[in-house]
């Protein structure tokens, strides 16, 4: 999420210049009339800590999950949480290493199809809001329902979007 405000911000800034963004010090030099000398250094820890943040959720997660899945108590301490917890931490290293390439690509390009899998995903939680079985008294009301339906077509509107501009199609 906070990669997402950088990009846009700094986007809204360059876009209108023409130039293109090829590195994090392309987006950085665009916060130097604000940061002055610091505008790479701070944009770089606003990266590294967008990164991080995102990094820990995802191993965390990543354990939680197969715990789930395989029927046992969530114990982080256990061996295989932590072997868990390891693959999940060196496999994102393992990608952009083996890519050799910017991660900022990378990144843009797992930002994208977080954008159009959000359709998918709010469209689940819309039904299973609705469902007697799972919730009982506690379903979305018909209020309830037409403001997530209205959130649901804001970002399917949006998902489309970017699967068209990923083909280029826009």
């Amino acid at each position: 999420m906070y990669f997402c405000a950088i990009v846009v911000s700094a986007g809204t800034v360059i876009f209108p210049t023409g130039i293109e963004v090829e590195s994090a010090a392309d987006m950085a030099m665009q916060l130097t009339p604000i940061l002055g000398r610091y505008a790479g250094i701070l944009f770089s820890l606003g990266l590294w800590a967008a990164g991080f943040s995102s990094g820990l959720y995802q191993i965390s997660l990543a354990c939680r999950l197969m715990n789930e899945s395989i029927g046992k108590e969530l114990d982080f301490k256990a061996p295989r949480s932590r072997a868990v917890m390891i693959v999940a931490s060196l496999v994102p290293i393992g990608i952009i290493l083996l890519f050799s390439e910017v991660p900022i690509s990378i990144i843009i390009t797992a930002q994208s199809l977080n954008g159009l899998a959000l359709p998918l995903v709010a469209g689940l939680v819309l039904i299973l809001c609705n469902k007697k079985e799972f919730l009982g008294a506690a379903v979305n009301n018909t209020r309830q329902n037409i403001v997530y339906g209205g959130i649901l077509i804001f970002v399917t509107l949006l998902a489309v979007r970017v699967f068209l501009d990923l083909f280029g199609v826009i």
